[in-house]
C-alpha cells in the first residue's frame, strides 16, 4: 500500500470523543517557593528520565505527580521524598493540599531538601 493510501484512509475529521489519549503534556509545575500551598485532586504519576545532577551523564528515573487544581487547571509537582511517600498511599481521585515548610540542611550544610506537610481530604 502506497503512503498516499495510508493517509487517504484516515479519518482526520472525526471528534475528539472517537479518540482515546495516551500521552499528554504535563502541567505547568507548581512552584512552591513562589506558592508554599497547592491544594487539588492526584490524577496520576509518571516517570521521567532526567540527567543525574550528583552524577553527571547518568540518567536516572524521578517521578512527576499530576493534579488538577479547583479550577480544573493540571499542575505538576515534581519529586521529593515526602511528596513521594504520601502519593504512595492515595488512589487517583484523592483530594491533598501540600503545604511546603521550608528547606533544611543536609550533609553538613552542602545540600538542602525540602519539606512538605501533605494531608489528604477526609
Amino acid at each position: 500500500m502506497a503512503k498516499n493510501d495510508v493517509a487517504s484512509n484516515v479519518d482526520f475529521a472525526s471528534s475528539d470523543s472517537d479518540w482515546s489519549t495516551l500521552v499528554k503534556p504535563y502541567g505547568a509545575s507548581w512552584n512552591f517557593e513562589e506558592n508554599p500551598v497547592f491544594v487539588g485532586t492526584y490524577l496520576s504519576t509518571r516517570t521521567v528520565e532526567l540527567e543525574d545532577l550528583n552524577e553527571l551523564g547518568k540518567m536516572r528515573a524521578t517521578p512527576v505527580h499530576a493534579f488538577v487544581d479547583a479550577n480544573g487547571e493540571e499542575f505538576s509537582i515534581w519529586s521529593s521524598y515526602n511528596i513521594d511517600m504520601a502519593i504512595e498511599n492515595v488512589s487517583p481521585g484523592t483530594m491533598m493540599r501540600i503545604r511546603f515548610e521550608g528547606k533544611v540542611p543536609v550533609d553538613g550544610g552542602k545540600r538542602t531538601v525540602k519539606q512538605f506537610t501533605i494531608q489528604s481530604k477526609k
